[in-house]
């Protein structure tokens, strides 16, 4: 089994395990009930905070209050941040936090809670102090969905040595598929929504939640932070 695999079994164990024992939970009191669609992200590391992501539906499709905790460790017994945000329609249900007061040059597990459960658990890290080394970077570009895999996703997420990756843009493609299906050029079970050039704002939430459900890109978001730049 390769060390990629190993993490996602890992992580998918454990994010069952805490599932069966979450409901009636004093943590999950007061919380949405829902699904977490597209795992968990975080990036724009500095110092002392990193930045951390999710996409959270509640059921009933309105405004939803979610937890999030930062921790040294993986059972979360030495929390070093936690909050709540609340998952709203206004904004896809996509939450993005600033979570602060974190040590330099640290390495933090993170997740987000729910009356239904946790998310998956991520990994980050902060930035190192001045004058300390600095972390080693991965960069991508260019990324088609729909004409091929994202390996390169993948194996980055399973590398030991590297601590940061960065996207210098074309994260995603705006355009339609009519131009690639006639040149045949599409692959099997790679499509996007919507299936035209995206113009307003549901389609860029569209288009981004497709790019999203790929498992490559969800492990590299959630073993790594990321740097982004304007697409």
């Amino acid at each position: 089994m390769s060390m990629l695999n190993r993490r996602r079994a890992i992580a998918g164990i454990g994010a069952v395990a805490a599932i069966a024992a979450w409901p009636g939970s004093a943590a999950a009191r007061g919380l949405a009930d829902g699904a977490f669609t597209h795992g968990v992200a975080s990036g724009d590391p500095t110092e002392t905070s990193v930045i951390l992501w999710s996409r959270f539906v509640p059921l009933n499709g309105c405004d939803g209050e979610i937890r999030w905790q930062v921790a040294h460790d993986e059972a979360f017994s030495r929390i070093a941040a936690e909050g709540s945000a609340v998952a709203s329609p206004r904004h896809d249900y996509c939450v993005k936090i600033d979570a602060q007061g974190l040590k330099p040059d640290g390495r933090y597990f993170y997740r987000f809670l729910s009356r239904s459960g946790p998310s998956v658990t991520g990994l980050t890290r902060t930035a190192p102090a001045r004058g300390r080394a600095p972390l080693t970077i991965a960069a991508f570009a260019c990324a088609m969905l729909p004409v091929g895999h994202f390996r390169a996703y993948a194996d980055c997420a399973a590398r030991q040595d590297v601590d940061l990756w960065a996207h210098t843009g074309d994260y995603i493609y705006e355009y339609g598929l009519e131009p690639y299906r006639s040149r045949n050029a599409l692959m099997p079970g790679r499509g996007w929504e919507p299936d035209r050039e995206i113009v307003s704002y549901a389609d860029y939430a569209a288009r981004y939640a497709s790019y999203r459900a790929d498992p490559d890109l969800q492990e590299l978001h959630r073993v790594k932070p990321s740097l982004h730049v304007w697409d």
